[in-house]
């Protein structure tokens, strides 16, 4: 019983280090007409209102850019989106009576 308790725990930290090793942004990058394109995309959670499990799915902005460095920027933007959003949930409130 203790063995199987550990190869479940080694399990858990293999399942674990894997879904933190995929990337969270990446940018798509195709050839129309000698123009390259660039398009930003960010790994969210997927919900649905049917009660499965949520999902990862990729989203994008509906345009692509022209240039590497916008695509990059949006990146940016995305990046300190989250870190606002988790030194919210640090934030402390104060009631008033």
């Amino acid at each position: 019983m203790k063995k199987i308790k550990i190869v479940l725990i080694v399990l858990l930290g293999v399942i674990a280090l894997q879904s933190s090793a995929k990337p969270k942004y990446r940018i798509q990058s195709w050839v129309v007409g000698g123009t390259r394109l660039y398009l930003p995309q960010q790994r969210v959670w997927f919900k649905t209102s049917m009660g499965t499990f949520p999902f990862r799915v990729w989203v994008s902005p509906d345009f692509p850019s022209q240039s590497k460095r916008e695509a990059e920027e949006v990146i940016g933007f995305w990046k300190q989106n989250d870190l606002d959003k988790k030194s919210y949930k640090k934030s402390q409130f104060i009631t008033i009576k």
